[in-house]
Order: C-alpha cells, then structure tokens, then sequence
C-alpha cells in the first residue's frame, strides 16, 4: 500500500477501502447529492500526522455544474459524509478557496475519493 494508501485506510472506519469501490457507499452518497469530486486533503493524507481517535477529516468537494446545491444541501452532505467516516468531517468547495497560498497546499495534498 502507498503512504496516501496507509492514510486513507486509517482514516476509514475500520480501514475498509473498498468503501471507496464505485459502488460503495461513498460512490452512492456523491451521487445522491450530485457531486462530481471528492478529494481527500489535510492531516488525513499524511499517515505521521493523522491521529485516528482524535483527527477529522478534510474534504474538498466540487459539484456537478447542474447540481446547484444549497447551503442546506451542503450542510446535509457534510452530515452524512461525518456519519459515513464515524468521524467530524471538514468540508470545503474546491470552487469557493480562493487564497492561493492554501489552494497550492490543499491540491498538493488532495487525494482523489471520488470521481463522476
């Protein structure tokens, strides 16, 4: 397994990977709420760093163009995806960081979990 690999395994409940499998719960949770991308970012990339019974998870999340979601809706994924993960989750849209200082830090970083 690769160090994202460890990461992302350590950041699933149970290590389970194959939630990530297309037709995972993580795959049918982007799709219920139109989501084109949802990429792992943070401390969870990086195994040295992340503490499984303390560290949340950071996520970025670009919607599809027809999606046009409302604070509601991206509340309502935030909630889900923390119910998923058994853990709080931090959600960000990829289309709303506009310092580039922390977009070159997030996309070097950014660990693709799902892809329309």
């Amino acid at each position: 397994m690769s160090e994202a690999s460890d990461a992302l395994a350590a950041a699933l409940p149970g290590g389970r990977l194959e939630w990530l499998a297309p037709d995972g719960p993580l795959a049918q949770l982007c799709r219920r709420h139109g989501v084109r991308r949802l990429d792992l970012f943070g401390s969870a990339t990086q195994p040295e760093r992340f503490d499984p019974a303390r560290s949340d998870i950071d996520l970025l999340v670009d919607y599809a163009p027809e999606a046009a979601p409302s604070a509601f809706d991206f509340l309502a994924l935030r909630e889900e995806l923390a119910a998923l993960f058994g853990r709080p989750v931090d959600l960000a849209m990829a289309s709303a960081i506009r310092n580039p200082y922390l977009r070159r830090s997030i996309d070097a970083a950014r660990t693709p979990l799902f892809v329309a």
